[in-house]
């Protein structure tokens, strides 16, 4: 249920409190005691369900062998047939001593059994007799019950017994009455505690709906306890208090049968699971982990590990058990790691990893990983931390550093016959073998670790069933939990694979071979497909079954499971790198010589650019000399109208020819590095003219939003019309990747004296993770034949130059805006680049 349900159903709890104790120290006069209506609300409320919950108990018992179960039946019945008798003798009697008599009596000695069995004060000798000799059992006790009630009964009607309540002018209690309360008071409320510790350790419902119905009987019998005389509003409110109980042991009735239902059981087996050993299913957890577990408090001591810490330690339990954690590590080459674990407590996380050096027996260091995470607040906090020794996977990833290592060496003996060539193409080689081993370095350093608790759990009944499992398990099967709790090991629907590649046989699971042998099956490794990724799970599994007292076969299975595909890679990594490390160096000696013939082709393009601008300046002449004559013609020559429209037209075009020759001599003339007036409209239009094949080409459309009197900037015109080129193209490279788009180009002018100009794409968009990396050095998402990676650093640094500022915003999917601000009035710094 929800937590608002439960707040809700504490409410009731804690009216009834308020409400006793006013009413104890509130005089009243008031009183009602119709005998008739007092033996009918009894029986329905006090009597019926809980002798239904006892016959519950008691087929549990009988079936599953729950000690626990059986007393809170008793309990129960105790408190039913008490109230069935008292029910019933008030109306035969019509005197108060009876009523109160049996009353008292069955919830004393139902207090007793609730108290015995939710502290388990019982002994194991008694348990095993019990499960032994059910049926009988279950006679003894429920007919001892029935019989001593009846006898109590008998005494007080025959006047056998000594008085509970006194009539005539003494009306009131009698101490052996107001003595029996007391006591059935206190078991009462112990009981609710400890249901209520059962419920935090536990988180089931079962347990605090369970501890709010014997918090209400402890309220009801206090409240008879305060009552000084018959039918007062103290003994009213006691009475509803009881009955009110009676509607929480309905809310445990549906949440043992919605557990039952939830996880396919009976109503018997769900509430006989209940109350399984905790303590015992906890340690068998852990036991049944390869990896080596502490569990340690907020002052680091260790009071809990398995027998995988012994092994890995090669010390004995009793030496780590109350030894300080701290002083296992290896704190001398760690200095940080004691602060990280002081900081994991005190801050508000719930999990950590670290990789740290653990201490062994002999004083030899093995690299571990700690996978930390808390469980309780303050006082009772609890640290469990699995430790996995990692020296395995160190080892393969010194392997890899090495190979690394020999094929950058067997490279940098081929590019070697390039240096000479160029120089700087060497240099250019050697800064991005720097930025990939800071990459890598970056990537073994913040990869992701594996988190505490990441093993899969699951059980397995002794018939095959799978009956719970926690979200990792599910996560490797790629099912949900109904799923799963729907199959078993013969299920078609589990696609396992042998180490070897083989079809795994059902009978031959960890799980069933542990069920069928009784004996723990460890480090099995196999392969499950993932439906949900379509990928096979490679898993260490270890299966630890679990037996019930006085049973030869295991009652069920806990099976863990702990994820090994990652290593599994990286084996097959290892192997193809072996496999094809001649072939990996031919690929980097051509990737090499094509790029130093890119590095020659874009020499060419750059002569070719001088080329066009001298060209541009042969056609400027004779193309004035023909927009003179043209013009002469139209001004002097008798022209009919189809000819002045046609001469109109020839002039326009001739001026379009005009300007593209002046933006041709703009953009190849080498920058002044001089501040100067700038248009910003005509210096982005002149980049523009140059692409419109381009943009055409990659299905781009370009939209402009300019302002309509954008002030003129004071800026090197060439430097802000390589800031335009490059965003420019940046901007096509993204809508072409995405199939097309739309660019549009946006001005305005700020409050702040400077300008805005902004260019937006549609394309694929920058994810956010590499967003704080774009304008540094040397840094792209291009192949290496398509970028350097320094568009966008020397953009930042012409922008900063003319003291101006270059952002970015991006939604992948959706698309990226570039906005460039610069001051109207230009930078102090003129000319500095």
């Amino acid at each position: 249920m929800s937590k608002k349900s439960k707040v809700a159903g504490a409410i009731p709890v804690i009216v009834a409190v308020f409400v006793t104790f006013s009413l104890f120290f509130i005089p009243s006069d008031y009183r009602y005691e119709p005998q008739p209506l007092l033996g009918p609300l009894t029986t329905i409320f006090l009597a019926i369900l809980p002798l239904v919950v006892s016959v519950y108990a008691a087929n549990a018992f009988f079936h599953f062998g729950s000690f626990r179960v059986l007393l809170l039946g008793c309990g129960t019945l105790a408190l039913g047939w008490g109230s069935l008798i008292a029910g019933l003798i008030v109306e035969k009697s019509g005197f108060p001593n009876h009523f109160i008599t049996i009353q008292n009596i069955g919830a004393l000695l139902g207090g007793l059994f609730h108290f015995c069995g939710s502290i388990g004060i019982v002994d194991e000798k008694l348990k095993k007799i019990g499960r032994n000799h059910a049926l009988g059992t279950i006679a003894t006790f429920y007919l001892s019950i029935v019989t001593f009630l009846c006898i109590v009964a008998a005494g007080s009607l025959f006047g056998l017994t000594p008085p509970f309540f006194l009539g005539g002018q003494e009306q009131g209690p009698t101490l052996l009455r107001q003595s029996v309360l007391c006591i059935a008071i206190g078991l009462y409320a112990v009981s609710g505690i400890a249901f209520l510790r059962f419920y935090r350790v536990s988180g089931k419902d079962f347990f605090y709906w369970y501890s709010l119905a014997l918090f209400l009987l402890a309220l009801g019998l206090a409240s008879f306890f305060m009552q000084k005389s018959l039918g007062s509003l103290i003994s009213w409110t006691g009475r509803i208090t009881m009955y009110m109980s009676s509607f929480y042991l309905i809310l445990v009735v549906y949440e043992t049968m919605r557990s039952a239902k939830q996880k396919g059981l009976s109503v018997e087996m769900a509430l006989s699971f209940f109350f399984k050993d905790m303590e015992q299913n906890y340690r068998a957890l852990l036991e049944s982990i390869s990896d080596a577990v502490f569990c340690f408090d907020r002052a680091f001591q260790v009071f809990l590990c398995n027998r995988q810490a012994e092994a890995l330690l090669r010390r004995p339990r009793q030496e780590i058990v109350g030894a300080d954690l701290l002083d296992l590590l290896a704190l001398s080459k760690e200095k940080k790691l004691s602060t990280a674990f002081r900081n994991f407590i005190d801050e508000d996380v719930m999990q950590a990893s670290f990789e740290a050096f653990l201490i062994k027996g002999e004083g030899s260091y093995v690299p571990v990983e700690y996978s930390l995470s808390k469980q309780g607040t303050g006082k009772e906090l609890t640290i469990l931390a699995v430790v996995r020794d990692i020296t395995e996977r160190k080892h393969i990833e010194e392997m890899l550093r090495q190979d690394n290592e020999e094929l950058e060496l067997r490279v940098a003996q081929r590019t070697g016959q390039l240096a000479e060539l160029n120089k700087a193409l060497l240099e250019e080689i050697e800064e991005r073998r720097q930025v990939e081993r800071e990459l890598r370095k970056r990537k073994e350093r913040f990869g992701t670790l594996f988190k505490n608790m990441a093993q899969g759990v699951f059980y397995q009944n002794r018939d095959g069933r799978l009956i719970d499992a926690n979200d990792s398990a599910l996560k490797f099967f790629g099912v949900t939990r109904q799923q799963f709790l729907d199959r078993d090991s013969y299920s078609p629907d589990w696609k396992v694979v042998a180490e070897d590649g083989s079809e795994l046989q059902p009978e031959k699971h960890p799980s069933m071979l542990a069920l069928r042998t009784g004996k723990p099956v460890r480090d099995k490794i196999a392969g499950v497909l993932n439906p949900t990724t379509g990928d096979v799970v490679w898993l260490v599994i270890n299966a630890l079954p679990e037996f019930e007292e006085g049973e030869s076969e295991p009652s069920q299975v806990c099976v863990t499971l702990h994820d090994i595909t990652g290593i599994k890679q990286m084996e097959r990594e290892l192997r193809i790198a072996r496999d094809n490390l001649e072939k990996r160096v031919e690929e980097r000696t051509l990737e090499l010589q094509k790029t130093h013939s890119q590095l020659l082709h874009a020499e060419k393009l750059s002569a070719i650019g001088s080329l066009s601008a001298s060209i541009a300046h042969e056609f400027n002449n004779p193309l004035q000399s023909v927009m003179t004559v043209m013009k002469g013609i139209y001004l002097h020559a008798a022209l009919h109208q189809d000819e002045k429209v046609l001469m109109d037209m020839a002039l326009r075009e001739c001026g379009r020819m005009r300007d593209l020759i002046r933006n041709l001599q703009d953009f190849n003339r080498p920058t002044s590095g001089h501040m100067s007036q700038v248009d910003l409209h005509a210096a982005m239009d002149s980049i523009l003219i140059f692409g419109k094949y381009r943009y055409k080409r990659k299905n781009i459309l370009i939209k402009k939003q300019y302002a309509p009197a954008l002030p003129i900037v004071r800026a090197v015109a060439d430097q802000i019309k390589q800031v335009f080129l490059n965003l420019l193209n940046n901007a096509v490279d993204g809508c072409a990747e995405a199939g097309g788009g739309t660019i549009t180009i946006g001005t305005s002018v700020r409050d702040s004296g400077s300008v805005q100009i902004t260019v937006q794409d549609t394309g694929k968009g920058i994810p956010p993770e590499i967003i704080p990396r774009i304008f540094e050095p040397f840094f792209t998402t291009k192949p290496a034949v398509k970028g350097t990676g320094l568009g966008l650093s020397v953009c930042s640094d012409i922008v900063k130059s003319h003291g101006g500022l270059l952002t970015v915003k991006s939604e992948p999917g959706l698309g990226t805006t570039f906005t460039v601000v610069l001051p109207i009035q230009g930078n102090r710094e003129e000319g500095r680049r």
